[in-house]
């Protein structure tokens, strides 16, 4: 009770840590920004891009050294500019070659180059055919990629070494996406001791957000469609989370028992429903984006590569959990979100409206997993209302690991759980990866419950 009064009445004396704590919001939302806004300069196909490379290596002669520049979106439309400088014989000139895509006659849905502009002009219907048919398309190995070149001079690792470093960096994607959702199974399990699920399925419904943003990005032709798609899937995942928490999930907690456990199992079976009914049948994929490899080490037999994408989904998951500890500890919403958490009578006694603060917490929830199926969606490029289930099962699991009671600390075991996958999929059979991590939230529900860094129930964290 006294710790709850002091969270309640300490509102004057934190006023300058409030508004340095909303300054440094700021800051880390601006830097999301900053993010976000110089990954959508480079929003290019790169399947076609890495196709155009390759018609460089094979318009050029043998001999010629071939250093890429930029591959970018080119002004026709569907199309991809390559620049490139073309040393030869101690000459060095720089060249730009224009391909565009078209879909195939034969195969809907699959874009096929249909056209080549050089320096010197445009290729011919014949020397198209040619290149498509006994080049580009031709069995066997891959058309070397020019922009991949330069690996000679990388740090040689032993293999076991590389190896390892190339899961962890693998698991980038994966560890933004558990910890943003186990973060939001924290924020609302410190308010009202209770797990609530319907998480993993408000992360699928931000995934469809993700995939109309890019697609109205792509109609207008317009460089801003991973902004779009980030705003929709945090708008329509918030929006569902206010309206689901308000309706459903509150009126649950009102009741004794576990009335809220039902309610929001009926809530994510009803939400995988909802998207399964709404939802058009076929796939709809997302192009690869941002995902030229850029070489770090290698090994003696293969390169060790990170993806701009995959820099990109760790950056997101860690300012989305960075935003959400520095709002709660310095915000007036995380001075009542401790005072409800502690003593919500007491809270109620002081003027804090504890549904108010409960409608609060679930719409940033929310937020979260949308963030976290933006993250799924522009990295493997599809999303699904079945994702919702296991999503939302495995994301539990890590917030378990770490600690359901912190927020920080549940992140910890997203993250620590989505290592952990890769290493197991490394090491063992991937087809008993799932099997493995559901054990582990039975063990652990019945070992530790309060997880690896969280406090005992009688000395609760809420950090």
């Amino acid at each position: 009770m006294r710790r709850a009064l002091t969270f309640s009445l300490g509102r004057t004396g934190f006023d300058a840590t409030s508004h340095s704590g909303k300054r440094a919001v700021c800051a880390l939302a601006g830097a999301t920004a900053t993010l976000l806004a110089s990954a959508c300069a480079t929003l290019v196909d790169e399947g076609h891009a890495r196709e155009c490379r390759s018609v460089v290596a094979a318009i050029e002669a043998p001999d010629a050294k071939i250093t890429i520049l930029r591959s970018a979106v080119g002004e026709a439309a569907n199309s991809v500019s390559v620049d490139y400088r073309l040393v030869r014989a101690s000459t060095s000139q720089l060249r730009h070659v224009v391909c565009r895509f078209g879909e195939a006659n034969a195969e809907p849905g699959r874009d096929i180059l249909t056209g080549v502009e050089t320096a010197q002009g445009p290729l011919g219907e014949a020397q198209l055919l040619f290149l498509r048919r006994f080049y580009l398309e031709a069995p066997g190995e891959v058309p070397p990629d020019p922009g991949a070149s330069g690996t000679a001079s990388l740090l040689v690792l032993p293999a076991n070494f590389a190896l390892a470093l190339q899961q962890l960096v693998a698991a980038l994607p994966s560890a933004a996406i558990y910890g943003l959702l186990a973060s939001s199974y924290a924020l609302i399990h410190g308010l009202v001791g209770r797990v609530v699920f319907g998480f993993g399925d408000l992360a699928a419904l931000g995934g469809y957000a993700t995939l109309t943003g890019l697609a109205l990005g792509a109609v207008a032709s317009s460089p801003i469609a991973l902004g779009v798609g980030f705003i929709l899937a945090l708008w329509v995942s918030a929006s569902y989370g206010i309206a689901a928490g308000r309706f459903a999930v509150l009126p649950a907690l009102r009741a004794k028992g576990q009335a809220v456990v039902i309610a929001t199992v009926g809530l994510m079976i009803a939400l995988a429903e909802y998207s399964r009914l709404t939802v058009p049948h076929s796939l709809i994929w997302a192009p690869p984006l941002l995902s030229s490899p850029i070489a770090l080490v290698r090994a003696q037999n293969f390169v060790v590569t990170v993806t701009p994408m995959q820099m990109l989904s760790a950056g997101i998951g860690l300012m989305g959990a960075f935003c959400l500890l520095a709002y709660q500890r310095w915000s007036v919403f995380g001075r009542e979100w401790r005072a409800v958490s502690q003593d919500e009578i007491a809270a109620a006694m002081l003027g804090i409206d504890r549904d108010r603060v409960f409608t609060q917490s679930f719409a940033i929830a929310a937020a979260l997993a949308g963030l976290s199926g933006y993250v799924l969606t522009v990295h493997f490029g599809q999303t699904g209302y079945a994702y919702g289930f296991t999503l939302g099962l495995k994301a539990l699991v890590g917030a378990v690991l770490g600690g359901i009671g912190s927020i920080g600390a549940a992140f910890a075991g997203g993250v620590i759980l989505a290592f952990s996958e890769s290493a197991w999929s490394a090491l063992f059979s991937v087809d008993s990866r799932d099997l493995a991590v559901y054990s582990l939230l039975a063990i652990l529900f019945i070992f530790r419950p309060y997880g690896i860094f969280g406090r005992r129930p009688d000395s609760p964290s809420l950090s």
